[in-house]
Protein backbone atom coordinates (compact mmCIF):
# COMPACT_ATOMS: atom_id res chain seq x y z
CA UNK A 1 0.00 0.00 0.00
CA UNK A 2 2.84 2.37 0.87
CA UNK A 3 4.51 1.81 -2.53
CA UNK A 4 1.22 2.55 -4.29
CA UNK A 5 0.92 5.86 -2.41
CA UNK A 6 4.49 6.85 -3.35
CA UNK A 7 3.86 5.93 -6.98
CA UNK A 8 0.58 7.84 -6.96
CA UNK A 9 2.30 10.96 -5.60
CA UNK A 10 5.12 10.72 -8.17
CA UNK A 11 2.59 10.29 -10.93
CA UNK A 12 0.69 13.35 -9.70
CA UNK A 13 3.89 15.43 -9.64
CA UNK A 14 4.85 14.32 -13.17
CA UNK A 15 1.35 14.94 -14.46
CA UNK A 16 1.28 18.40 -12.89
CA UNK A 17 4.66 19.22 -14.44
CA UNK A 18 3.48 18.04 -17.83
CA UNK A 19 0.34 20.17 -17.58
CA UNK A 20 2.43 23.23 -16.71
CA UNK A 21 4.72 22.62 -19.67
CA UNK A 22 1.81 22.27 -22.05
CA UNK A 23 0.19 25.44 -20.76
CA UNK A 24 3.19 27.63 -21.63
CA UNK A 25 2.39 29.71 -24.69
CA UNK A 26 5.14 30.62 -27.10
CA UNK A 27 4.63 34.13 -28.39
CA UNK A 28 5.77 35.17 -31.82
CA UNK A 29 8.26 38.01 -31.92
CA UNK A 30 7.99 40.79 -34.47
CA UNK A 31 11.05 41.45 -36.63
CA UNK A 32 11.26 44.69 -38.63
CA UNK A 33 13.74 45.09 -41.48
CA UNK A 34 15.64 48.39 -41.26
CA UNK A 35 18.70 49.90 -42.90
CA UNK A 36 18.02 49.31 -46.60
CA UNK A 37 19.59 46.52 -48.64
CA UNK A 38 21.43 43.72 -46.91
CA UNK A 39 21.70 40.04 -46.01
CA UNK A 40 18.94 38.16 -44.20
CA UNK A 41 21.44 36.75 -41.68
CA UNK A 42 22.74 40.19 -40.64
CA UNK A 43 20.43 40.43 -37.63
CA UNK A 44 22.61 42.96 -35.78
CA UNK A 45 22.06 45.61 -38.47
CA UNK A 46 18.73 44.78 -40.08
CA UNK A 47 16.31 42.95 -37.76
CA UNK A 48 14.95 45.60 -35.38
CA UNK A 49 12.39 45.10 -32.63
CA UNK A 50 10.23 47.96 -33.97
CA UNK A 51 9.59 49.74 -37.26
CA UNK A 52 12.50 52.10 -37.91
CA UNK A 53 14.00 51.06 -34.58
CA UNK A 54 17.61 50.88 -33.48
CA UNK A 55 17.27 48.03 -30.97
CA UNK A 56 18.05 44.76 -32.73
CA UNK A 57 17.22 41.10 -32.18
CA UNK A 58 20.05 38.74 -31.28
CA UNK A 59 19.19 36.16 -33.95
CA UNK A 60 17.39 35.86 -37.29
CA UNK A 61 13.64 35.20 -37.31
CA UNK A 62 12.41 31.70 -36.50
CA UNK A 63 9.37 29.81 -37.75
CA UNK A 64 7.41 31.30 -34.83
CA UNK A 65 8.15 34.95 -35.70
CA UNK A 66 6.53 37.63 -37.87
CA UNK A 67 8.68 39.68 -40.27
CA UNK A 68 7.79 43.11 -41.58
CA UNK A 69 9.15 45.14 -44.46
CA UNK A 70 7.56 48.61 -44.35
CA UNK A 71 8.13 52.30 -45.11
CA UNK A 72 11.09 52.35 -42.69
CA UNK A 73 12.82 49.33 -44.23
CA UNK A 74 14.33 50.90 -47.35
CA UNK A 75 14.99 54.63 -46.86
CA UNK A 76 15.98 55.22 -50.51
CA UNK A 77 13.10 53.13 -51.86
CA UNK A 78 13.56 49.78 -53.49
CA UNK A 79 16.42 47.68 -52.25
CA UNK A 80 17.32 44.03 -51.97
CA UNK A 81 17.19 41.54 -49.14
CA UNK A 82 19.66 38.78 -49.98
CA UNK A 83 18.86 35.38 -48.55
CA UNK A 84 22.29 34.05 -47.67
CA UNK A 85 21.11 30.94 -45.83
CA UNK A 86 19.87 27.67 -47.28
CA UNK A 87 16.55 27.95 -45.45
CA UNK A 88 14.88 30.96 -43.88
CA UNK A 89 11.93 30.86 -41.53
CA UNK A 90 9.06 33.06 -40.44
CA UNK A 91 5.44 32.60 -39.50
CA UNK A 92 4.21 35.61 -41.49
CA UNK A 93 5.90 37.98 -43.92
CA UNK A 94 4.33 41.41 -44.49
CA UNK A 95 5.51 43.86 -47.18
CA UNK A 96 2.76 46.44 -46.57
CA UNK A 97 4.13 49.96 -47.00
CA UNK A 98 7.53 48.97 -48.43
CA UNK A 99 8.41 51.57 -51.10
CA UNK A 100 10.01 51.16 -54.51
CA UNK A 101 9.31 47.47 -55.08
CA UNK A 102 12.10 45.92 -52.98
CA UNK A 103 13.30 42.45 -53.94
CA UNK A 104 13.92 39.28 -51.92
CA UNK A 105 16.66 37.24 -53.64
CA UNK A 106 17.97 33.82 -52.78
CA UNK A 107 20.82 31.48 -53.47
Amino acid sequence: MKNETIWSRRYSVYLTGLMLLLSIQVNALDYYWVGGSGSWSNFANHWATSSGGSVFHDQVPTSMDNVFFDANSFPAGGGTVSVDQTIIYCMNMDWTGAHGMPVLTGP
